[in-house]
Order: C-alpha cells, then sequence, then structure tokens
C-alpha cells in the first residue's frame, strides 16, 4: 500500500507511482502550474466576452505579457484560439468556433 493514496502499486496509474517515489510535485512546479492555469483562465474570460490583443488581456487581468503570450501560443498550436487580424503591432485573438 502506497502512504499517499491507500492503493496497493497494481492498482495505481504509473503517474501516481512515480509521484509517490519522487515525493509529490515540488512547491516551486505546483505554483508554476497554479499560475498558468490562472492565466489561462483569465484569457478564456476575456476572450469569450471579445476579441483582444496580448497586450490587452494582460492589462484587463494585470498579467505579465509574456505569460499571456505564452499561453495564447499553446491554446493556438491546439486549436482553442485563432488570429482574426493586426491591430497595430498585434494580432487580435478569439476562441475558435465550435461546430
Amino acid at each position: 500500500m502506497t502512504q499517499a493514496t491507500g492503493k496497493s502499486q497494481a492498482q495505481q496509474r504509473p503517474i501516481a507511482i512515480l509521484r509517490d517515489r519522487l515525493g509529490g510535485m515540488a512547491d516551486s512546479m505546483k505554483q508554476y502550474v497554479k499560475n498558468q492555469n490562472r492565466v489561462g483562465k483569465a484569457i478564456l474570460e476575456t476572450l469569450k466576452a471579445t476579441q483582444a490583443t496580448v497586450p490587452e488581456i494582460a492589462a484587463a487581468h494585470g498579467l505579465k505579457t509574456s505569460d499571456v503570450m505564452w499561453q495564447l501560443m499553446a491554446m493556438k498550436r491546439y486549436g482553442r484560439i485563432v488570429e482574426v487580424e493586426p491591430k497595430g503591432d498585434y494580432y487580435t485573438y478569439r476562441l475558435k468556433e465550435v461546430t
């Protein structure tokens, strides 16, 4: 039985076994993931309401533009958002329409 879940190793998923062996996730990694999730939620909140550029999204939520850009590129890569049109030096982004 493992301490974290009370299950035998045969019942656990491989990732849970690895976490047990390594002693869990480092606090710095937990904070990083928490921040990335917060940035992603802020972007989705903004893009549900309107189209926006990276600086507009960052300013609306008090985020760093580099964090917003990183998340937007991931969302674009996985087909969640699309570039609409240039607005000054930046593209505007919107949520991809689900059909």
